[in-house]
């Protein structure tokens, strides 16, 4: 498999169906960029857990744990979007998606932290197994896996097929414009050769004389 998006893009370039592709990539794409959002607050709230339980401190900026919980997001995105921009025969390709897994592994410690409200979820099932404290914790990791790997693969692909595919929606657009404004001009030189050829189809206006104002009027 070669690029992802090209491969997408082309294989609906002829057809119309490349404008709800497209459609549906902005549509996923601002699904992603909410999910992708609150994945990003969870994290930070996660950092604070961890900051609060372990006695850490920022060092000099207040937004440290707001950077630090955007870093493995956008570089998730990043070296997904390369993993997928790259073909097949690519040396050490892998080791983008590796790169990506790492840091959505990142992510996902810390957003199950706070998910999980500190891990209390998991010591709960730890000191008892019980099936409705089971069902806690595959509940909260199955979440926590949806908001990661949802927002992350979704928003990079969204992205990349609304990229890829934005030249191909325009010059199909163009084609399409073009091909109406022909119909309509050829449906109209038609309906005036019909016309020219039946002239009973339209009957001709009869001409009405002016009457001159200044003549007498044979009835007054």
């Amino acid at each position: 498999m070669g690029n992802v998006y090209n491969t997408i893009t082309n294989k609906y370039k002829d057809s119309d169906v490349i404008f709800i592709v497209f459609g549906t990539a902005i549509v996923g794409m601002f699904v992603a960029l909410s999910l992708f959002i609150e994945d990003t607050a969870s994290s930070y709230l996660g950092w604070r857990m961890v900051e609060e339980r372990f006695g850490m401190t920022a060092t000099i900026w207040a937004h440290t744990y707001l950077a630090l919980s955007l870093l493995p997001q956008v570089g998730s995105v990043l070296l997904t979007h390369v993993y997928m921009s790259e073909g097949s025969g690519s040396v050490g390709r892998n080791k983008w998606a590796w790169g990506a897994a790492g840091f959505e592994m990142m992510d996902f410690v810390f957003d199950l932290t706070h998910r999980s409200t500190g891990f209390e979820v998991m010591i709960a099932f730890s000191n008892n197994p019980s099936w409705t404290n089971g069902l806690g914790v595959f509940m909260v990791t199955i979440l926590t896996l949806l908001f990661t790997i949802a927002s992350l693969f979704m928003l990079t692909l969204s992205m990349g097929i609304v990229v890829s595919s934005w030249a191909e929606v325009q010059r199909r657009y163009d084609k399409n414009v073009s091909t109406i404004g022909v119909r309509r001009r050829a449906a109209a030189a038609r309906e005036v050769q019909e016309a020219h050829d039946n002239p009973m189809s339209h009957p001709p206006i009869r001409d009405t004389p002016i009457r001159d104002p200044n003549r007498p009027n044979r009835n007054g």
